[in-house]
């Protein structure tokens, strides 16, 4: 008899795996991929009465769809945590997709901010960093003070362990250097004049770059990625170029990465225990 939760784990697995490749190869987690792992969800739900699973993946696609909208995160990233969701709604007695969520989040967020801060830094003299940052500096300092706080409020009443501590404090230290030079890292890194013609799906506008009379007449709103109505408004007012962000890091891999820290970790909250 087919066991049907090795069939879920096996299908997220894979899938995660290839979206990963794909992502890292071709910067797209194709909907070829995610698109067969939501039906499978669906119908592994179905089949199973599992009505819960539904609902958890229904959530998780709203939430995601409102980051999407916004330029937050990509197309292909929500419709892959909305595929795991459905697939493996529980695992060892605990909402599988919040660890997968955790894991992968913290390992991002501690790559990207490593990574881009030092390709910033080592391109940019310090006290020109300092000056092209100086709201963000003084952003980032302030949330350094609270999160100190907290931490420290935290480790002072014996609520939290150890291991609490480093695994959400260190990615949060290097995240804080992050956003105290995010501003030169997207203008320097990742901020790119392109042909429209050359304009690729999902593609992130930089909108604090536009005017603000050509933000008002592309009608964007919060929206702020290319898709097809988008694309016909700009070529309807006639622009040759605009201003977007490419070259975003990719964050396939780290999805591949909090599936199985999910799976063979202890569940997260077991962990910082």
């Amino acid at each position: 008899m087919l066991d049907l939760f090795a069939l879920r784990i096996a299908l997220v697995v894979i899938g995660s795996a290839v979206a990963a490749y794909t992502d890292l190869k071709k910067g797209l987690i194709y909907d070829s991929i995610t698109l067969p792992m939501i039906g499978a969800g669906i119908l592994l739900n179905l089949v199973e009465q599992q009505f819960t699973g539904i609902g958890l993946g229904a959530l998780i696609f709203a939430a995601g769809y409102l980051l999407y909208v916004t330029g937050k995160i990509g197309g292909g990233d929500v419709k892959l945590f909305t595929a795991i969701a459905l697939l493996l709604p529980f695992y060892k007695e605990n909402v599988f997709i919040l660890n997968v969520l955790l894991f992968s989040g913290l390992s991002g967020l501690l790559f990207v901010s490593v990574k881009y801060s030092l390709k910033y830094l080592k391109t940019t003299p310090l006290r020109n960093a300092f000056q092209e940052n100086q709201a963000n500096l003084a952003k980032s300092a302030m949330l350094a003070v609270v999160i100190t706080a907290y931490f420290f409020v935290l480790s002072t009443i014996g609520f939290v362990s150890t291991t609490y501590l480093l695994v959400f404090g260190v990615p949060m230290v290097f995240g804080l250097v992050f956003l105290a030079f995010e501003k030169g890292i997207r203008e320097k890194i990742f901020l790119k004049k392109i042909p429209v013609n050359q304009l690729e799906e999902d593609e992130i506008i930089a909108r604090e770059f536009l005017d603000k009379k050509t933000v008002e007449q592309l009608g964007l709103g919060v929206k702020g990625v290319i898709d097809e109505k988008a694309r016909k408004k700009i070529l309807e007012l006639g622009l040759k170029e605009i201003m977007v962000y490419r070259d975003l890091p990719k964050f396939g891999p780290f999805i591949l990465l909090g599936v199985i820290a999910a799976l063979f970790a202890p569940p997260f909250m077991a962990v910082l225990a």
